[in-house]
């Protein structure tokens, strides 16, 4: 027979996984993969494999790693993995591992793999640059929903245009989020991608936010060297509360069975001292 034991230890094994996909889900959420058109002659797999086995360990001490591998009798490949700068080494390690899993792409020469809290991107010696424009668009996304608080644009464009400045003017400062009014920016820029370099690519994917998503709630743009995103806060608050009203009823429900185990444990031992008594004083009357 499986014991009381058994079965509240499995349960909670059961609801453990939902707290914690709470907690990871939002940043290790897929947004896209970018492949190169072009394929590779040579198997890239021993390389492949080097790159990644360099780049996961580092996760878990740098939010930013660039590195090469392979070369000689096998592809060399180049490349760089960054977190988002709100991400603390733990989130960071967790978010690059789970990058592999997602490349589909393994003869193309050159591919990119963005997730909510990290991306990774690496180029190998056959790759050929495609001609693109400076700042290339990569991924764009806008909230359906439309914000009808007066104002709002306004003051969205206003925080886009004080990123801009305070981002030109920093250096060594590559990620930014700030409250602004009602609406919460960030903006971040490839780790290597300093000062004016950045306040322009950054000033590229407001323009786009800007004509593309209007007066969305929120949006995200995701250009070759910057990212950045908005919402709005009461948005953000409500989000925020529908994920931790989730997270209470996980939490409430592994309660719920600590508490049965209690009781069922404490009825237990009641009926087996109540046995007990009653075979005692069976004997006594038998005696």
């Amino acid at each position: 027979m499986i014991s009381e034991t058994t079965i509240l230890l499995t349960s909670i094994i059961l609801f453990l996984p939902l707290i914690k996909s709470h907690d990871s889900q939002h940043y290790n959420s897929l947004i896209y993969t970018k492949c190169s058109n072009q394929t590779q002659t040579l198997s890239p797999h021993n390389s492949l494999s080097s790159f990644f086995q360099q780049l996961i360990p580092q996760s878990s001490h740098s939010n930013f790693y660039k590195t090469t591998a392979g070369g000689g009798a096998q592809t060399g490949i180049s490349g760089l993995y960054q977190c988002r700068g709100n991400l603390d080494k733990h989130q960071c390690y967790n978010c690059i591992n789970t990058l592999p899993q997602h490349l589909t792409c393994k003869q193309a020469v050159a591919a990119r793999i963005e997730l909510n809290g990290c991306y990774l991107k690496y180029e190998t010696d056959e790759f050929v640059e495609e001609t693109s424009r400076k700042h290339e668009l990569l991924h764009e996304t806008c909230s359906e929903e439309k914000a009808e608080e007066l104002g709002f644009v306004e003051v969205r464009d206003a925080a886009f245009l004080e990123m801009e400045e305070g981002m030109g003017e920093e250096k060594g400062f590559y990620h930014y989020e700030k409250d602004y009014g009602n609406v919460n920016v960030i903006g971040e820029c490839e780790r290597d991608v300093m000062g004016c370099d950045c306040s322009e690519c950054l000033g590229f994917a407001a323009e786009i936010a800007r004509m593309d998503c209007g007066s969305s709630v929120w949006g995200k743009v995701y250009l070759d060297n910057c990212f950045l995103s908005y919402a709005l806060k009461l948005y953000q608050e409500e989000k925020r509360s529908d994920t931790g009203k989730m997270v209470a009823i996980a939490l409430g429900a592994v309660a719920s069975l600590v508490a049965a185990f209690i009781f069922l444990t404490c009825m237990k031992s009641r009926f087996n001292k109540d046995d007990l008594s009653i075979q005692m004083m069976s004997r006594q009357f038998n005696g």
